[in-house]
């Protein structure tokens, strides 16, 4: 084989490994677009759920509403999350943020207070709610 052939071959190889590298690439943004790491709805939890709207609200305007709805005033859960803070929060990753721990533990007094569902609850407080302790 000549130089000449040589380097048909090699411009031959070279388009090839593009085209395929390109479709690869493509591929890989298809599958990323696939995948949801956080509803849109979730993500707004911080502007539109209920630890920052309703809650808020109602501690400020009617705290009899707000002990009503968490069976606890205002100052005793601001007290409770002092003590447990350092337990339940986690940290936020590269992928998404972590639930802040008065969500969690609004959600908690609101489940016992109220008893509804955990789907209602992660609709209510815009956060994935599930029960996983640790022992």
């Amino acid at each position: 084989m000549n130089n000449l052939q040589r380097n048909k071959v090699n411009k031959l190889i070279k388009l090839i490994v593009t085209a395929i590298l390109e479709e690869v690439d493509e591929e890989i943004c298809v599958i990323n677009k696939k995948k949801l790491w956080v509803r849109k709805w979730i993500d707004r939890r911080d502007k539109l759920g209920a630890t920052n709207c309703l809650l808020k609200e109602l501690a400020l305007e009617d705290p009899k509403e707000y002990f009503d709805t968490l069976r606890m005033s205002e100052s005793c859960v601001n007290f409770l999350l002092m003590k447990i803070h350092s337990q339940i929060q986690r940290k936020d990753t590269l992928l998404r943020s972590a639930i802040p721990a008065i969500t969690k533990l609004q959600a908690v007094l609101y489940f016992l207070a109220t008893g509804c569902s955990l789907r209602t609850l992660t609709h209510v407080f815009s956060a994935p709610i599930t029960f996983d302790y640790q022992h």
